[in-house]
C-alpha cells in the first residue's frame, strides 16, 4: 500500500452523494474511525455488498445513507451491536437473502430504517419489534 493511501486525518462526516459512477468504496474510508455521518447514496457501487465494515470501524456512526447505490448480495450486520446508529437507509438496492433475524439486537437504537424498493425476499424479523425508537 502506498503511504498516500492512508489518510493522516479523521473525518466526522462525509457526503459523496451523486458523485459519479462509483466503482468501489473509497479505500481511505477503511482508515476512518470517527465518522458520525456517511452519505454514499446515488453512487453506482454495482456488485458490492453492504459495507458492514463502516459500522465496525466507526462506533460513533449515527447516520448511514446508502440509498440507490446499486448494492447487491447479502445484507450483513457487524458481529457486535452498534447502539449509536440512528438512521440507516439502504433503500432502492438489490440486496438479497433475508433481513438478518438479529437486526433488532445489533441495531437497537434505530429511529429510521429504510429498506424499501427491491429489497429482500423474506418477511420482517421478530427482533424489529424490540426496536423501540422506530
Amino acid at each position: 500500500m502506498h503511504c498516500l493511501d492512508t489518510p493522516t486525518f479523521q473525518l466526522k462526516s462525509i457526503s459523496l452523494s451523486c458523485c459519479g459512477d462509483g466503482g468501489s468504496f473509497p479505500h481511505s474510508l477503511n482508515h476512518q474511525h470517527d465518522l458520525e455521518h456517511v452519505d454514499l447514496s446515488n453512487i453506482n457501487f454495482k456488485g458490492y455488498q453492504f459495507p458492514n465494515w463502516l459500522l465496525e470501524n466507526n462506533k460513533k456512526l449515527k447516520e448511514l445513507h446508502l440509498a440507490n447505490s446499486s448494492l447487491s448480495r447479502h445484507f450483513q450486520l457487524p458481529p457486535t451491536s452498534h447502539r449509536g446508529l440512528l438512521y440507516l437507509d439502504v433503500s432502492n438496492n438489490s440486496l438479497d437473502g433475508n433481513i438478518p433475524n438479529e437486526i433488532g439486537a445489533k441495531l437497537p437504537s434505530l429511529k429510521l430504517l429504510n429498506m424499501s424498493i427491491k429489497f429482500f425476499g423474506s418477511g420482517i424479523p421478530i427482533s424489529i419489534g424490540g426496536m423501540i425508537f422506530l
